[in-house]
């Protein structure tokens, strides 16, 4: 392992290089201060990873036009990437993402870890969720072990594996979703009916999960195991809504950390959170273990058939599959678990119903996999119903307003299906 300086960093990338880039809290600026130092080098480079829309906002394309990216998140930073076909979008879960960075062969693996423990090995800190798979085929593997990451209980890099080490103290990433609306609220008020004393829950990140926090304050003995874990949580441990540390046995399993000082100060003890890669979060056999486990998501619109979007806005990509359908499957084949799909009835201040008669954008969660819809006029199981029981659920999980157009659009959608003569 040698210490690494800006030249030798530079010196290691080439044209042609596949280099994996850490996202979310892994993500080292001062790396990426280096490169933007110095875009010439990224010429002919393809960098992969897993940028967090809204907190890995820095576009490597931007370093050279022959420079290009791939991941599976198209936020707004990166849609001119997109638009310039410098960006290539993965259309990957989670699961499948995991088992095909471990199969990848990269040039170079780039990160940021917690500063060496007792043993000399890089703890993953607060972001444990990919690294360990792109790590597996990697060819040199440099390390931003930074001082300001608190150290977790979780998975580390054994010092042997690292080639390169940069020991400096850099800005930890924050993030704040915002304050949840009116709607989210109401909302968040019906899914709690659905959360028992001692369930597990999952959450997606955004102002959704701030609500959902915040109306589950009373409940007691709950457990966390999510991909991603944000500031709301701070409710929850205030509140003495979860259950008590326990080293062996940790409240929270999570891969991520996304928040603010507060959040990461609590993640500390090894008794309350543990850290695990996607390989284990968003395994089907983890899920079979929990009893009672709850996946709550965020998506765009539900039509009538009971399948969702959750990547693309009135005809633009906005985000990806992320790790939604393996919660939404894995909640299902828990014993008494449930997976929900959240959303606001409406969009552009009640003006589009997000209940709609055919989805605008892709297929995000199918048919066969929604389980409960949820928004701001309910909470409905429609796992089991029929076509037409299903569709007039979703009608009056509607807004008022819109309630007799949809119904006449399922009328004619259901005149269609029977076929014409």
């Amino acid at each position: 392992m040698q210490t690494l300086q800006r030249e030798t960093f530079l010196n290691l990338l080439a044209p042609g290089m596949e280099v994996f880039s850490a996202g979310c809290t892994a993500e080292s600026a001062l790396l990426l201060g280096w490169l933007k130092q110095a875009p010439e080098r990224a010429r002919g480079v393809r960098f992969t990873g897993v940028w967090i829309p809204g907190v890995n906002r820095f576009d490597l394309s931007l370093l050279d036009p022959t420079t290009r990216m791939r991941g599976i998140f198209l936020s707004a930073d990166f849609k001119p990437a997109f638009a310039r076909d410098q960006f290539e979008l993965l259309t990957l879960p989670y699961s499948a993402l995991y088992a095909w960075l471990k199969r990848q062969r990269f040039d170079l693996v780039m990160l940021s870890t917690a500063a060496r423990d007792a043993q000399g090995n890089f703890p993953l800190s607060l972001a444990a969720d990919f690294s360990t798979a792109a790590l597996i085929n990697a060819r040199t593997v440099v390390v931003h072990a930074n001082p300001e990451l608190p150290a977790t209980n979780g998975p580390f890099v054994p010092q042997e594996r690292v080639d390169f080490v940069l020991e400096e103290p850099s800005a930890v990433l924050e993030f704040d979703a915002g304050a949840a609306n009116a709607e989210m609220h109401a909302c968040a008020a019906h899914i709690s009916a659905w959360i028992e004393d001692g369930a597990t829950l999952q959450f997606g990140l955004g102002k959704m999960q701030q609500a959902i926090c915040e109306a589950l304050l009373k409940r007691r003995n709950l457990r966390i195991h999510s991909g991603m874990v944000s500031a709301p949580l701070l409710g929850l441990l205030d509140a003495g809504a979860l259950a008590s540390p326990d080293r062996f046995k940790p409240p929270i399993v999570t891969g991520v950390a996304l928040g603010n000082r507060a959040l990461y100060a609590r993640l500390r003890d090894p008794a309350l959170v543990r850290f695990a890669q996607v390989g284990y979060t968003h395994a089907i056999g983890t899920f079979k273990a929990i009893p009672r486990f709850v996946s709550i998501n965020s998506v765009i619109e539900v039509d009538l058939f009971g399948q969702a979007n959750g990547e693309i806005l009135n005809g633009a990509q906005i985000s990806g599959a992320g790790g939604m359908v393996d919660f939404v499957r894995g909640a299902q084949q828990s014993e008494q678990g449930a997976a929900i799909l959240a959303l606001p009835s409406t969009a552009s201040d009640g003006r589009v119903s997000r209940i709609v008669a055919r989805l605008s954008g892709p297929i995000s969660v199918s048919r066969a996999d929604v389980d409960i819809v949820a928004t701001e006029h309910g909470a409905l199981r429609i796992r089991d119903l029929g076509l037409d029981a299903r569709a007039e659920a979703l009608i009056g999980l509607a807004a008022p307003q819109f309630r007799d157009e949809l119904t006449r659009a399922w009328a004619q959608l259901r005149a269609d299906l029977k076929g014409h003569p």
